[in-house]
């Protein structure tokens, strides 16, 4: 995924906790600036990225909540 924030393998090594914070703006770039055929991404979308491409499993509902903050300019 071109242009997407960068993570090390040490941090996705790292605590589920800390893994949110490093992962807090992989998930906004999803959620604000990737596009697939000029679409944002669906939330659904984003939480199977997440697992797949960064072993980070979030709830559809979690992801939910830091939407909302990413909107609010709160993130």
């Amino acid at each position: 995924m071109d242009g997407a924030p960068l993570v090390s393998a040490d941090q996705l090594r790292a605590s589920y906790s800390e893994r949110w914070e490093l992962l807090k703006d992989v998930i906004a770039w999803l959620y604000l600036d990737y596009l697939v055929d000029g679409k944002k991404l669906k939330l659904k979308e984003i939480v199977k990225i997440m697992e797949q491409n960064y072993k980070f499993y979030a709830s559809l509902v979690t992801l939910h909540l830091l939407s909302s903050y990413i909107d609010n300019d709160e993130c």
